[in-house]
């Protein structure tokens, strides 16, 4: 197994380097989500570039069955929170997220200190824009008041595929997001490939 100087496996200098990076851009990503001034459509918003980084998806539209999946996803998350279960939301964080904090930390966030299910009843997603790893989605947000009265806002929403799912961040719904967590899969990556030349060179 080779070593860099001082006997240094290269394979940890390659994620600690990488981490100390991701570390100071997700600081500054927590100091710019956590304001009180967040809200979740206001963070829809901020995604604004489309990137193609899958090529599965740059021109094939999501599956019928991977749309059901948006969907109980989503009524999951909506039916849980109801109960001030966050667990779900979590669920559907960035890996890069999950890797580095845990889950008590994240209920300390104050975006998601904050954030309840309220009057809403269901989220119906209804039309799909996909680009790349992303994909806009327009949905219904169905609203039950304390008199029984429904009404329903229109507005958009934004999931990502990641691993080998579409999930919807809460905490994470941002474009400086998406580009930490593809960091942190290049990351992955490259200490994936300097594991592998040290075993070659072993052999």
């Amino acid at each position: 197994m080779s070593s860099g100087k001082n006997g240094v496996n290269i394979v940890t200098v390659v994620r600690r380097s990488g981490w100390l990076i991701i570390s100071v851009l997700s600081l500054m990503l927590v100091i710019g989500c956590g304001s009180d001034t967040d809200s979740g459509s206001a963070a829809d918003k901020k995604v604004t570039d489309k990137t193609a980084t899958d090529t599965r998806y740059q021109f094939e539209e999501p599956r019928a069955d991977e749309k059901a999946q948006m969907q109980a996803d989503v009524d999951e998350a909506i039916e849980r929170l109801k109960y001030a279960d966050k667990g779900k939301l979590w669920e559907m964080e960035f890996e890069y997220l999950r890797d580095r904090s845990t889950f008590d930390d994240y209920l300390e966030f104050a975006h998601i200190k904050r954030f309840n299910a309220d009057s809403v009843h269901r989220i119906d997603l209804k039309e799909f824009d996909f680009y790349g790893d992303t994909c806009a989605i327009e949905v219904d947000i169905v609203f039950i008041g304390p008199t029984g009265d429904t009404s329903v806002q229109r507005t958009t929403h934004h999931m990502f595929y990641n691993g080998d799912r579409w999930i919807r961040p809460t905490f994470t719904a941002t474009k400086a997001a998406l580009e930490l967590q593809q960091e942190y899969e290049a990351i992955i990556r490259a200490a994936d490939s300097a594991a592998k030349a040290e075993a070659a060179e072993g052999l």
